[in-house]
């Protein structure tokens, strides 16, 4: 009895924690294979960004999608949006998380070489999670660039 109810616990700890997960571990399980390098066939990388983004931003990611593709070369975004960059980081790590509002802030430290950029992922609470909002550059945010007109 004693065993079946450390499981019980131990499968509600679980549930718990998958469930609702610190923004720092959301950080690693939501971008941290990006961030890794893997890579996603183009239904892959779409799901993900619906499941993921505020639907504002995800409009904005395939409207810049389909205006690129149709002009035969990147219009707004010529990086990776997750990292900012065009190649992968050597390596990352997110920091704690803090609360602006409605907002969750999780910054994160990218290492490229001896460089390190410093992001912040604005994420908002969604129905099953976090969602981002926006993502904070060292010169400026996706959404900003997302919404300008293409050159």
């Amino acid at each position: 009895m004693k065993t079946v109810l450390s499981l019980i616990a131990f499968g509600a700890l679980a549930h718990a924690l998958l469930a609702d997960p610190s923004a720092e571990q959301w950080g690693e399980k939501v971008l941290g294979p990006t961030l890794s390098g893997a890579e996603f066939s183009e239904k892959e990388r779409e799901s993900l960004e619906k499941k993921y983004l505020v639907p504002e931003l995800y409009r904005l990611l395939l409207r810049d999608r389909r205006e690129s593709a149709k002009a035969n070369e990147p219009l707004r975004i010529n990086f990776d949006w997750v990292s900012g960059a065009q190649e992968v980081p050597n390596s990352f790590r997110f920091l704690k998380a803090s609360r602006s509002g409605e907002q969750t802030l999780l910054p994160a430290v990218l290492v490229f070489g001896n460089e390190k950029i410093r992001l912040t992922y604005v994420l908002i609470d969604g129905p099953t999670g976090f969602l981002i909002e926006n993502i904070r550059y060292p010169e400026d945010d996706l959404l900003t660039i997302l919404q300008q007109d293409p050159p």
